[in-house]
């Protein structure tokens, strides 16, 4: 590899794409550039935002060595980006099918076929991820939010766990284990998962979570008590209102039973707002 490449190269790695693909744009007019240059270029182009620009670059690689997986996966992250996931996926699986020991290739499927709704292929790929390198937290957190999705609450909290576990820093697998305590009522605890996570990540936001930042106050427990009441006692209540409605029509004991039977059925209605999607 000349200077240039590797002055590009390291442009990439500390945040300066755009300049490395200003380098990178004099080299052609001075030699014939092969895959390695396309496929550098557009990893340049595609970390500076340009995707459509990158896939022209991985689509010239790929003219010239249509068998690298490597550029198979980056022509297909970069279709990713663009939101062109039909497209994007045949490239991930040919990536697979070429080398089939990779666990990001695998992650890459999984994430393209999720957004399909393919969620068959993407369990079946993200689970061989996680098999083929199992000290990484990210499949395990790719997995933890598609299983979690498809209401399986107890695998994605096994899945986020290991991914915590791996990196306890790690503010997707907070997240998502917040997600699954809320799932099971565990207001007080997802906020406080919650609250962690964005100490983590300050600008993350959760249309789930977000909610319990004000629903888990501590001042708010006597009205999760109420919420928590069967929903049986408001019936009895709302029955006995009746009665006392027919025995004794100018009593005050009507209303307050009628009143008391809506009050649990209203704090689950006003809680319940924080826990919808």
């Amino acid at each position: 590899m000349n200077p240039e490449y590797r002055k590009a190269k390291a442009l990439i790695a500390i945040g300066k794409p755009e300049q490395a693909a200003e380098l990178l744009d004099q080299i052609p007019a001075r030699e014939n550039p092969g895959a390695d240059f396309y496929r550098l270029r557009g990893r340049a182009l595609r970390n500076a935002g340009r995707h459509f620009d990158a896939e022209v670059a991985f689509r010239d690689a790929l003219a010239q060595s249509p068998q690298d997986a490597g550029l198979l996966a980056d022509l297909a992250t970069t279709l990713l980006g663009q939101r062109r996931l039909k497209e994007a996926l045949p490239y991930a699986r040919e990536a697979v099918t070429l080398q089939p020991d990779q666990a990001a290739f695998y992650c890459l499927v999984g994430v393209i076929a999720e957004g399909l709704e393919l969620d068959a292929e993407a369990t079946a790929a993200l689970e061989v991820a996680r098999r083929l390198l199992p000290t990484d937290p990210e499949p395990h957190c790719l997995y933890g939010f598609l299983v979690l999705r498809n209401s399986k609450v107890d695998a994605a909290e096994v899945a986020f766990r290991q991914a915590l576990a791996l990196d306890p820093s790690r503010g997707e697998a907070l997240r998502g284990l917040a997600r699954c305590v809320a799932a099971r009522g565990g207001v007080g605890e997802a906020r406080r998962l919650w609250l962690d996570a964005l100490a983590l990540t300050p600008t993350a936001r959760d249309p789930v979570l977000d909610p319990l930042l004000w629903l888990g106050h501590p001042l708010l427990a006597p009205l999760r008590g109420l919420a928590g009441l069967p929903p049986l006692l408001s019936l009895g209540a709302m029955a006995a209102s009746g009665a006392a409605f027919w025995w004794a029509p100018g009593s005050l004991l009507a209303p307050l039973l009628l009143l008391s039977s809506a009050v649990p059925h209203l704090a689950r209605m006003f809680l319940s707002r924080g826990h919808r999607e």
